[in-house]
C-alpha cells in the first residue's frame, strides 16, 4: 500500500507544479504552455501505467495466498503416494519470484499459519539475513501447521517449523522446499 501512496503523491505533486509554473511567454499563471501540457501527459501516462502493474502484482499475491490459506498445508516438494508437485507448493515458487523482501515479512505476519510459514521460506531464499533477524528478535508462534512430504504428515507450531529451516541441517529426512 505503501507503493500507492507514493505514487498519488507524485501524481499530485506533478499536477501542483506544472500548474504553478509561470509560462514563459506570458509570465502568468492561468496560462500553461503546450510543452507543460505535454509533459504532464507523459507523466500522469508513465504513472497510470505504474499503478497498475503495481495493482496487478498485488492482486497476483493475493490470489497465491488464497490458493494457500485453502490448501491450508505446508507442503514439501511433492505430496501424495503419486508424488504431485502440489498447488501450494508452487504458489510458494511463484511468492519468492515476485514478492520484495518487504512483502513477505509482511506474509511472514499473516492470520493464516501456513502463509506464515511459506512467507518464511521464501523471505529464507530472498533475504536470509532478514528471516535470521526475523527469528533473532524472540519471534514466537506456538499454532500448529500441518507438514506434508509425500505420504507422511506432522504437525508443528510455526516457530519450530521456522527455526529448523533456518538452520543448516544435512538430514536426508528433511523436506525439501
Amino acid at each position: 500500500m505503501d507503493e500507492l501512496n507514493k505514487l498519488k503523491c507524485m501524481i499530485s505533486n506533478s499536477l501542483r507544479l506544472s500548474l504553478t509554473q509561470n509560462c514563459r511567454l506570458c509570465n502568468n499563471y492561468a496560462c500553461i504552455s503546450t510543452l507543460t501540457k505535454n509533459k504532464m501527459k507523459k507523466t500522469l501516462l508513465v504513472l497510470i501505467l505504474i499503478t497498475n502493474c503495481v495493482i496487478a502484482q498485488s492482486a497476483k499475491i493475493d490470489s497465491l495466498v488464497n490458493i494457500i490459506v485453502n490448501a491450508n498445508v505446508v507442503s514439501a516438494y511433492t505430496k501424495g503416494i503419486n508424488g504431485i508437485i502440489s498447488e501450494e507448493y508452487q504458489a510458494y515458487k511463484s511468492l519468492i519470484e515476485i514478492c520484495q523482501s518487504e512483502e513477505l515479512i509482511s506474509l511472514c505476519k499473516h492470520q493464516n499459519a501456513c502463509v506464515r510459514c511459506y512467507a518464511f521460506l521464501a523471505l529464507l531464499k530472498k533475504n536470509r539475513t532478514l528471516a535470521e533477524e526475523m527469528l533473532l528478535s524472540s519471534y514466537v508462534d506456538n499454532e500448529k501447521v500441518t507438514l506434508i512430504n509425500g505420504c507422511f504428515g506432522q504437525r508443528v507450531t510455526v516457530t519450530d517449523f521456522m527455526k529448523s529451516r533456518g538452520r543448516d541441517i544435512e538430514n536426508s529426512y528433511s523436506l525439501k522446499f
